[in-house]
């Protein structure tokens, strides 16, 4: 049986990481379920780490990544920033977690162009920085609570405050993804209404709903 686990997450500000959720498992030996998380959460963030590179080197089939990869993937703590358990616990024979990973992109681009294995085009959309206003953010709760739900976005590789005002907040959002197709993943999240189209502005303007 799953149970949640309350573990916070610190993350750097300067340094670009990408967030992605991950489980692993690892088999129950003996009683040892010290020994057996410990192998579920070292899987759990490998495969964090396979998620990211796949989305770096916008491959959808994991057998098409480039060779040498696994020498990637078998240093997959050198990317891992930080992270939170979700929920842990034996399910069956083995020990399973599901993790939210930060991994840092930058290690992993870098390690990426030393083998060769980076392709065109890739390093311009990571470079993509829109600017993100946000009212509706009074309090400081609520403005942990839009860095929160923005770094979860797909596609979003960090957020960093640029100025805070009464009742809004400046951000620089470096993503992935175009500003208009980054402003309905924001809106789907349901906490955000947008007040004006993205096609016709500059940076992208909304309203935090709490």
């Amino acid at each position: 049986m799953l149970f949640p686990a309350a573990i916070p997450v610190f993350s750097q500000d300067d340094v670009a990481v990408i967030h992605v959720e991950a489980r692993g498992t690892a088999q129950i030996r003996g009683s040892d379920l010290a020994r057996a998380r410990e192998g579920a959460v070292r899987d759990a963030q490998r495969k964090a780490v396979r998620q990211v590179l796949l989305e770096v080197l916008k491959i959808e089939d994991p057998g098409k990544l480039p060779p040498g990869s696994d020498r990637l993937l078998a240093r997959h703590d050198r990317y891992v920033d930080t992270f939170s358990v979700l929920e842990e616990g034996p399910d069956g024979g083995n020990y399973s977690v599901q993790l939210r990973v930060a991994v840092i992109s930058e290690f992993l681009v870098h390690d990426l162009r030393k083998m060769g294995g980076r392709r065109e085009g890739i390093a311009e959309a990571r470079q993509r920085r829109i600017a993100v206003r946000v009212s509706g953010v009074g309090r400081f709760d609520r403005y942990v609570r839009v860095r929160e739900v923005l770094s979860g976005i797909p596609g979003v590789r960090q957020v960093l405050p640029r100025k805070v005002a009464r009742d809004e907040v400046w951000l620089e959002v470096e993503s992935v993804e175009t500003p208009a197709a980054l402003a309905k993943h924001i809106e789907s999240s349901g906490l955000f209404r947008v007040r004006k189209d993205p096609e016709t502005s500059d940076r992208l303007d909304f309203e935090f709903l709490p």
